[in-house]
């Protein structure tokens, strides 16, 4: 008989960075409704508390656990008792192991997410004075929220703190009111720079908001790492570059690129790594069937291909 692998995700983030909030958000929109039973558990006791009316809504049973039986000996016997259909681990990262050891879990659980959650308000003085714990809970998750984010703070400072410890990492910035910040207001760059300098892991931000605000980018220059797809009209002086991008899984990745003009464009191998350094004009393509960023490049060179090829949305 084939064991079941159990769906194990994971929730970090210092005391009052607003894991269990965060949790309640996520259960409340729907996203583990597919699991009819599942096993919270709690590492530490935090300011938000857990309804009643909303455990039993959700099929959740909460369990406190210490460090010392975070093991796998203690975790297999909670889940012989309750018997999940997935687990989530509100976890504490004072423990002396900052982050979960999966050599701690037993055989049969997955790791399925890790996500950060991180106090916006309280970020500098933990990152000036915890440097290495901080680090190591942005380290290697699939998600990091800023909450209680502010507009007079260095979100920037703080993506690429994140950006810089986990490839493909999502970060998302909420307002002290929970709402989203609008992508306009997190772009990794400044619209003012001389030359937008665009990071491998900002690619995607950076095609968004450009499709999306164009008019902002008009006359703009820009520098980026992409790869070179040919055009159907094979016109010798366009070629497209752009990247992979991966909007929700592995089935639902495209290529999304730039019509780019260089001199001897289209004679650029198809698939090879290059970095375009152009100016941006905005006009209609049939390509684009609307008005959109086209890029007229000073400059075409070969480049080495990013760390992490795929970009995520």
């Amino acid at each position: 008989m084939r064991r079941y692998e159990m769906p194990v995700f994971i929730i970090n983030g210092f005391l009052d960075s607003g894991k269990t909030s965060f949790i309640k958000s996520v259960v409340d929109q729907k996203q583990f409704s597919e699991f009819k039973k599942i096993l919270l558990l709690m590492c530490e006791e935090g300011e938000v508390e857990y309804e009643e009316s909303f455990l039993k809504k959700n099929g959740i049973t909460v369990v406190s656990v210490s460090e010392d039986e975070f093991d796998q000996k203690h975790l297999s016997a909670m889940e012989q008792t309750y018997k999940p259909w997935a687990v989530i681990i509100e976890y504490n990262p004072m423990w002396k192991a900052i982050k979960v050891d999966e050599k701690k879990l037993p055989d049969n659980w997955e790791i399925y997410q890790s996500i950060t959650t991180v106090d916006a308000s309280t970020f500098e003085v933990y990152r000036n004075n915890m440097k290495s714990q901080v680090s190591e809970t942005l380290k290697d998750v699939d998600m990091v929220l800023f909450n209680r984010c502010t507009t007079d703070m260095n979100l920037s400072s703080y993506r690429r703190s994140a950006k810089a410890l986990s490839n493909g990492v999502q970060i998302i910035l909420e307002h002290k009111d929970g709402s989203i910040i609008p992508l306009a207001e997190q772009l990794p760059y400044s619209l003012d720079d001389p030359v937008i300098k665009v990071e491998d892991d900002d690619y995607g931000i950076w095609y968004l908001d450009a499709m999306e605000r164009s008019e902002k980018y008009e006359g703009k220059k820009v520098t980026f790492i992409g790869r070179v797809a040919k055009l159907h009209s094979n016109e010798p002086d366009w070629c497209a570059v752009g990247r992979q991008v991966m909007t929700c899984c592995a089935d639902d990745t495209q290529m999304l690129g730039y019509l780019v003009h260089y001199p001897g464009a289209g004679m650029i191998d198809r698939g090879s790594w290059v970095r375009v350094e152009a100016e941006i004009a905005i006009e209609y393509k049939k390509e684009y069937r609307r008005e959109g960023p086209v890029l007229y490049a000073t400059k075409i060179s070969d480049a080495k291909a990013p760390a992490e090829e795929m970009i995520y949305l």
